[in-house]
């Protein structure tokens, strides 16, 4: 019995690794594919793009790849206080989320 208390410990510490490595690629690929996208010519994500909206810095122009990352990741503050970095845009004159506001971008209509 010693030994298949062994084996199911080393499947638990594999499947963690696993699932580690997974999640880092997803972050990584995610990342480059929101960064990316609003940094494009694009500025914005397929689902904006449909949806006629676009992300820009407060003078309107095309944000730069590190601005849209500092955006990505800000996402974690807006997520992790409940979601009320997103709601925030009812209260902000300028209907900024808190990752908007911390990256200085705006989500506006084409």
């Amino acid at each position: 019995m010693p030994s298949d208390t062994m084996d199911f410990n080393r499947y638990d510490a594999a499947d963690g690794i696993t699932y580690t490595l997974v999640s880092v690629i997803m972050i990584f690929v995610l990342w480059c594919y929101y960064a990316g996208m609003e940094s494009s010519p694009w500025k914005g994500t397929l689902g904006k793009r449909l949806m006629g909206l676009e992300v820009t810095d407060e003078k309107g122009e095309r944000i730069s790849f590190t601005k849209a990352s500092g955006r990505y990741f800000a996402k974690i503050i807006s997520i992790v206080v409940l979601c009320i970095g997103y709601l925030a845009m009812l209260f902000n004159t300028k209907k900024q989320t808190w990752h908007d506001s911390i990256a200085g971008c705006i989500v506006k209509e084409k």
